[in-house]
């Protein structure tokens, strides 16, 4: 079990430490432009862009539970169905998303109200980048499969070949051809497709054996259909719900000044990297949950839980002692400012506690996922989001003026915690003649 999951945890753990090289890359080729207004440009954009990508991000975690399931019970009719199926959903969506583009852009830079310069150039940026949409929609049901079928490897194999070819192409458009935002986009389309193009030739090459010829007969199956829409529909609303409480965590720290919401920028960039780590475990939770519950191995399913929390446990615990004992150190490294690092020192005490309130939440939306124990999963979310972070935030808003958001937002994260162990499948729950 220990082998299996670190085999599956390691190589997502990886992908993810991919993803900020990136935005580093990003930021520090635009950053040596002689104007900022290309680097804000793509950051107005990314917003836009974020949405989008965080709203379709539910057909990777639903691909992953429902092939999973079907790889534990060896049927591979049903694993190579979900494949067609889900890359189907996937390619009207992007194409959904192409033919309203303009709309999109109109209605995301409306509601950000930019100057018109500032415009014109995200403008051109987002006509460039929104090309390479579909290419990351369908990438999601790629890597989702690949990590159903227990091939992390090759999940993770996409998701850095994706990633490295986007600097690299930033990089040679930018400094290299004299481009700025528009090079960046180009530079992302060009990467988004090739990484799709080789995903495609990892499913074919190492895993055909899954793959039969398609049978539209078996792809519209009415009850395939509804698991399919039903499990996609929850974990979408779950994501708009947890979209809307990092959206809101920004929104109300522009509220309190340009430095507070630098320093809750800043400290968020801790949560950020915890979440790369633990996240890793959350998709090999995916990945072997589903494997179990399709396969009838309950034990093993339990083990697999208790493996997780113990793991995530210890891992919070190295994390909140890093924090503790080299934050100012590690608030140096993220920024210069001496006055922003001093306001940070003093808020230690949120960063330390981040990984300690959250592991859990991580974990069990591995568990859920690969289970498709959705509607659980989007029930506790809007209940953690309506009935605690929310509430919490007004209601200390005259008390505590200065931590209600980030007690608001800490709280949170336990209430999923305890809202999932309590809402968890009946199969991972004890009963006395057991």
């Amino acid at each position: 079990m220990r082998k299996a999951l670190l085999r599956l945890a390691i190589p997502n753990i990886i992908a993810n430490l991919s993803i900020p090289l990136l935005s580093i890359a990003d930021s520090a080729v635009l950053g040596h432009l002689p104007s900022t207004i290309h680097l804000a440009a793509v950051s107005l954009a990314g917003v836009v862009f974020n949405f989008i990508l965080w709203s379709f991000n539910f057909l990777r975690m639903s691909t992953t539970g429902i092939t999973a399931q079907s790889y534990g019970k060896q049927n591979k009719e049903a694993v190579s169905v979900v494949f067609y199926r889900s890359l189907l959903i996937a390619l009207i969506i992007s194409m959904v998303i192409v033919v309203a583009r303009n709309a999109i852009a109109n209605i995301g830079f409306g509601l950000m109200n930019p100057d018109f310069g500032l415009l014109n150039v995200a403008m051109q940026y987002f006509g460039i980048r929104i090309f390479a949409v579909p290419a990351a929609i369908l990438n999601f049901v790629i890597v989702g499969w690949l990590l159903g079928v227990q091939d992390s490897r090759g999940a993770m194999i996409v998701v850095v070949f994706e990633n490295v070819v986007n600097v690299g192409f930033n990089l040679w458009f930018v400094l290299g051809q004299g481009m700025a935002a528009d090079g960046v986009a180009l530079g992302t389309l060009i990467a988004r497709w090739s990484s799709l193009f080789l995903g495609v030739a990892i499913v074919i090459l190492r895993h055909r054996q899954w793959l039969v010829k398609p049978v539209w007969g078996n792809i519209f199956e009415r009850e395939g259909l509804i698991q399919v829409f039903s499990v996609n529909g929850n974990i979408f609303i779950r994501t708009l719900s947890l979209l809307a409480v990092f959206s809101w965590f920004t929104y109300a720290s522009s509220l309190q000044g340009t430095d507070m919401l630098a320093l809750n920028t800043l400290l968020l960039q801790f949560f950020i990297v915890f979440s790369f780590f633990i996240d890793g475990f959350s998709f090999a939770g995916e990945s072997l949950s589903g494997k179990f519950l399709g396969g009838g191995k309950i034990k093993a399913l339990r083990y697999l839980v208790r493996t997780l929390m113990i793991w995530g446990a210890v891992l919070s615990v190295i994390f909140s002692l890093l924090y503790l004992c080299c934050g100012k150190l590690m608030f140096s490294l993220l920024t210069d400012n001496s006055s922003l690092i001093e306001m940070a020192q003093s808020r230690r005490l949120w960063v330390v506690l981040i990984p300690l309130v959250s592991f859990a939440a991580f974990v069990w939306d591995g568990i859920y996922a690969g289970m498709t124990h959705t509607a659980a999963m989007r029930n506790v979310m809007l209940v953690a989001v309506g009935g605690v972070f929310f509430p919490l935030y007004f209601g200390l808003e005259y008390i505590l003026p200065d931590m209600n958001l980030w007690i608001a937002f800490l709280t949170f994260f336990v209430a999923r915690s305890v809202g999932m162990t309590l809402a968890r499948p009946k199969q991972l729950q004890v009963h006395k003649n057991q």
